[in-house]
Order: structure tokens, then sequence, then C-alpha cells
């Protein structure tokens, strides 16, 4: 039941013992379990963590589950508890365990058990009974600080002050429209042609829920299911009503009736695997999961030429001089030290 629960998304969901004996049966791959209980839900904020480091290593020798404690037995000793709990399996045993939402630790161990992996050393099982939080009251700090800070970046992504999302748009292309080369030198060459620029790109599967931010108001939002976990490459494009130009450019040099044509000669027929997203605030939901550092510099830029436009006011000089100066007065403290 687990693995028809895959097929559809990357991340599996165990929500009986039948499902947890099942996972136990994976062979050479490491899965991360993240323990919940139904009235707290899985950890929300290091979702986008996890499918960061899937991307960059592969679905074959790592997969990420989610298990309800509430309905597995041999998970019965985490019921109760309000801080993330997450377990390590390789090859049928749980090998160690983590509390709490710490990314940096999070991403060290799954490194670590992946050379383990690799290199098929042998790891003890541990005790579940030992692996229990000491306390069933204590809230985790760091998780409460990363869901506050993907609140505030969602809050100010929606500020144009801070981050003009009518200047981008995405574009999503599936794997067999990237294997093109003259639909992709067309895509390209109408970009350039409409002065548009590709700030950056990323491979990505979306997971469910996601495709929704790029089929809201096409007429296709039934169809967002086919697009879950399928191989795609996403684009973030900026430019003057990027959005609109991209989206008549394609029609235009007849770029959708060339993959509509690719698609119907490859899998006669269905839904195309371009999505273009853009011209309303839902598609940052996806900006902010795959880009979020390149928003957030954006954002932080914005924000400190907004308090500059302030000092300019007093100071009586230029914007460009005074940004200048505090750049390399920065510059010289990093280098120092």
């Amino acid at each position: 039941m687990a693995r028809k629960g895959k097929e559809q998304d990357s991340t599996v969901s165990l929500k009986s013992e039948e499902e947890w004996q099942e996972i136990l049966n994976s062979q050479n791959v490491l899965t991360v379990v993240d323990v919940y209980n139904e009235w707290a839900g899985p950890c929300i904020a290091m979702a986008g963590f996890l499918k960061k480091i899937k991307l960059e290593v592969g679905d074959e020798i790592l997969q990420y589950a989610v298990a309800r404690a509430d309905t597995i037995d041999t998970l019965k000793m985490f019921r109760g508890h309000c801080k993330p709990i997450w377990l390590f399996l390789l090859h049928g045993k749980v090998v160690s365990v983590m509390h709490g939402a710490n990314a940096p630790m999070l991403g060290k161990l799954i490194q670590d058990l992946m050379d383990n992996l690799q290199k098929e050393v042998l790891m003890d099982e541990i005790n579940l009974n030992e692996a229990v939080p000491e306390s069933t009251l204590h809230l985790d700090m760091e998780l409460e600080r990363e869901e506050k800070k993907q609140r505030e970046m969602a809050k100010r992504m929606q500020n144009a002050d801070f981050f003009p999302y009518e200047e981008y748009c995405l574009l999503y292309l599936q794997t067999y429209i990237l294997e093109n080369g003259e639909i992709m030198e067309n895509i390209f060459k109408c970009i350039d042609r409409l002065g548009l620029t590709i700030t950056k790109d990323k491979m990505s599967k979306l997971n469910e829920g996601e495709p929704d931010h790029l089929l809201e108001g096409s007429g296709r939002e039934s169809q967002a299911p086919k697009y879950i976990n399928q191989p795609a490459r996403l684009y973030l494009i900026y430019g003057i009503e990027g959005y609109q130009k991209l989206k008549q450019g394609l029609v235009q040099d007849e770029i959708i009736e060339a993959v509509e044509k690719l698609h119907l000669e490859l899998y006669q027929g269905g839904d195309k695997g371009l999505l273009l997203g853009g011209g309303s605030h839902r598609y940052l939901k996806l900006v902010q999961i795959y880009f979020y550092d390149y928003a957030d510099k954006i954002i932080k830029k914005n924000i400190l030429r907004k308090a500059f436009k302030l000092v300019v006011i007093f100071a009586g000089k230029p914007e460009e001089e005074l940004m200048a100066k505090t750049t390399k007065g920065k510059q010289q403290t990093i280098n120092h030290y």
C-alpha cells in the first residue's frame, strides 16, 4: 500500500502497521521518516529542505516518508509528542534518530548515513523506546523560528516594494521537451526576442498541491495530479510584463503547437508538459520553495534600498554613493574575518 502512494507523490505516507512493515523491506536505500501525531501533522518547515536533498542525490538511494504514530503500533511510544521525531532506516532497521527541526544537523546525518550505505557499513538497530524525546511538552524553538521565517518570507514576496512579483514568471518544462533541441532553441530565442532574462533554473519534481500554483486560471486545474512527481525543469524568468509577453510569445512562435505535437507523437495525447505561472500571487509559493535564496537576496536588497531612501533625505548625498560606501564597508568586514 505504501508503494502505491509513492507512485503519485515522492513522499510515502504511512498510516498502518502493514505499511510500516512494508517500508522496512526497502533495500539499498536510506529512508528518512518523519513520525507525527495526527493532531500536530508532519513537519512542514523541513519538507523543502528534504526535497532539496532528494533532488541532489536522486530517488534511487533516498526516500522520504511520513508516519502517523496514532495508527502504527510499532510507533506507539511516540504518541502525544509535539516535537519533530526523525527515524532513519537502513536494511530494514531503525539505525538512528533525531529530534527537532535542525536542518544542518539533519543534512549532516543524512550524508553520513548515505556514506555508510554506499560503503556497505553495518549498523546496529536502535531501541525505539530509548528514542522517545525527554519531554512531551517541549516546543522546539528551531521549528518555531523556521515557520516564522517562512511566513515572513511569503508576506514580503507579496509586497511589490520588496519583491516585484509582477515582473517575474515561472516556466515549467518536462524532460521530453528539454531533450528536444529544436523546441528548446526556439524557447530560448523567444525569451531573448521578448527582452526577458532567465535568472535561475532548477530540476524539480512537483509535490501534491504544487502544480495548482501554475494551473490556476488555465481551465486545466483538474489535470494537476498528472504533473505530480514528474521530472521537469523550472525557469525563473524576469522582465517587465514578462508573464503576458511570454504567454503570447509561446503561441506566436508556434512553440505551444510544437510541444503539443511532440507530446501526441510520444504519448498519444494527454496533457502537455509545459506550464507558465505568473500574473497572480499563487506562483510565488513555488518561487519560495525552489528559489528561496534568490528571492531572499532580492528582498534584502530592496529592504536596504528602501531604508537608504530615508537616509538620503537627511544625508543630502546621492543614494548610489551611500550604497557604494556601505557595500564597500561590508566587504572589508567580511575580508577582515
